[in-house]
């Protein structure tokens, strides 16, 4: 097994609701790991050699500051490196970078990811980028940058770029960025995207477990859930050429979700990401313990087991002096060749 890094989502809520977000998450989410299944989780991963990394994620995970807290002491007692990925939106002032990152630093952190570019809180935190850089260091703490790009319509995507900061490239039209971000993209051969370009399907170096127990191969894709069965065990039964979604992208990508099931489709695209994620919403009813939770595919969570999923309300529009997204944070992705386009 290859599978090195468990990243927790420790939450769908976030602070605000991006429109490039894979998740869907924003404040209207809910979802949230409790202590002590998160402690169980934890436990789980000991029990895994592979395992090196645990990644805490959201959402936005300093929403629940107290049991990230508790939750890296956790996984550093039991030998776990442990991340946190984050918007940022706490800090505001070098007093409260401290107050934040000293109990983090204290109960083992080791790395710290942070958000910030165009899209995220650039403005807001660009100011902020020495202090916290001093603060990290002061603290041994590993600082890294995430990034990313949005094409300019009807402008073919960026190519990856190197050096401004960790992971800087082009957006993933999945989730709500397929569903607010595409209409004036250019778009590419749906039968062109013929393999995943972005995720290690076959034998992963790291999968994704939300608040609801599911274990995401790539977010939306389950392969499991830790509350019906530990996680070593879910991927002991991993069959990836039997998945009903992960068999068919490894025999031909995206297209192939589109030719094996005979879906409806689009002439074109805005990448693999937005064709796979179409293609599942259209089979997410035929295989709902594969794709889900209906909240990743901009459904909102039932209350009652006999009530169907309800569209993701609409944000209301109204003025804001200050625009500015916050993310949804975005895991480095597994350095994929990048697919090209003709």
């Amino acid at each position: 097994m290859s599978l090195s890094s468990v990243h927790i989502l420790l939450t769908y809520r976030c602070t605000d609701a991006c429109k490039h977000c894979f998740l869907f998450s924003g404040p209207h989410q809910m979802a949230t790991f409790t202590d002590g299944r998160l402690r169980t989780l934890l436990d789980q991963l000991r029990r895994m050699e592979s395992v090196r990394w645990v990644y805490f994620e959201g959402g936005e995970p300093f929403l629940y500051y107290p049991m990230l807290v508790e939750a890296v002491a956790h996984a550093t007692k039991i030998g776990l490196a442990t991340a946190v990925v984050t918007n940022g939106y706490w800090i505001t002032s070098e007093r409260d970078v401290g107050l934040f990152l000293r109990p983090l630093v204290a109960a083992g952190l080791k790395r710290l990811q942070l958000s910030i570019d165009e899209v995220h809180r650039y403005r807001r935190l660009h100011h902020m980028r020495d202090q916290l850089v001093a603060q990290c260091s002061r603290h041994r703490l590993t600082l890294q940058f995430l990034g990313v790009d949005i094409p300019e319509p009807n402008e073919e995507p960026l190519e990856a770029r190197e050096g401004r900061y960790v992971t800087s490239g082009d957006i993933m039209f999945r989730g709500r960025a397929a569903v607010q971000l595409t209409a004036d993209q250019a778009l590419w051969d749906w039968e062109s995207f013929d393999e995943c370009p972005h995720e290690l399907l076959h034998d992963p170096m790291r999968v994704h477990v939300d608040p609801h127990g599911y274990v995401h191969i790539c977010q939306g894709t389950v392969i499991g859930n830790v509350d019906a069965e530990p996680l070593d065990a879910v991927m002991s039964s991993y069959d990836p050429d039997a998945h009903p979604v992960v068999g068919p992208l490894l025999r031909g990508g995206p297209a192939a979700l589109v030719t094996e099931y005979d879906l409806d489709h689009e002439e074109g695209y805005a990448d693999a990401c937005h064709l796979c994620y179409s293609a599942r919403s259209l089979l997410r009813e035929r295989f709902p313990d594969d794709m889900g939770p209906p909240s990743v595919y901009g459904m909102r969570e039932p209350k009652h087991r006999n009530q169907g999923a309800k569209p993701e309300p609409k944000p209301e529009a109204k003025p804001d002096p200050d625009p500015e997204p916050a993310p949804d944070e975005e895991t480095p992705p597994q350095e994929p060749d990048k697919k090209t386009k003709s």
